[in-house]
């Protein structure tokens, strides 16, 4: 028994002492962002989104601050040319649509014909998009009541 412990002691040593090929390894390590840190960095605090007490989750939050869309009440309402506008801040803005415009209740899908099929003045509704500041219209490719 002694022979047997001895001789896998043995080849221990020899297996450590064998030659082995040489790695390296380099890694680059980011600091580490957090959520409040991206929502900071992306709002501009005079046209916040962040502070108006709606049920957006922080992506969309940050969407809309970074400009790529609004939410707000509705102000107007035409339903036969799917357009309607809404305030955010102190401006108001048209929203514009087109076929590539999706709309959602919520979570739940719909098609322009059942958004626009019943008044929405006074509905809160989220509109991401492409934003034009010099016409206040944005094109819409999300809408979303919330």
């Amino acid at each position: 028994m002694k022979k047997i412990f001895l001789m896998m002691i043995a080849s221990s040593f020899l297996m450590a002492c064998t030659p082995q090929e040489s790695t390296t390894t380099t890694t680059t390590t980011e600091p580490a962002v957090t959520t409040d840190e991206v929502a900071d960095a992306a709002v501009d605090t005079e046209e916040s989104t962040m502070a108006n007490d709606d049920e957006a989750d922080v992506a969309d939050e940050i969407d809309m601050a970074a400009g790529d869309g609004i939410e707000g009440m509705v102000e107007s309402w035409d339903a036969t040319g799917q357009t309607f506008t809404m305030m955010e801040g102190d401006k108001t803005y048209t929203v514009m649509v087109d076929d590539a415009t999706e709309y959602y209740d919520a979570e739940t899908a719909w098609d322009a014909e059942g958004f626009y099929g019943e008044d929405r003045m006074g509905q809160n509704i989220a509109v991401e998009g492409e934003l034009d500041s010099a016409t206040n219209t944005i094109m819409a490719t999300k809408i979303t009541r919330q």
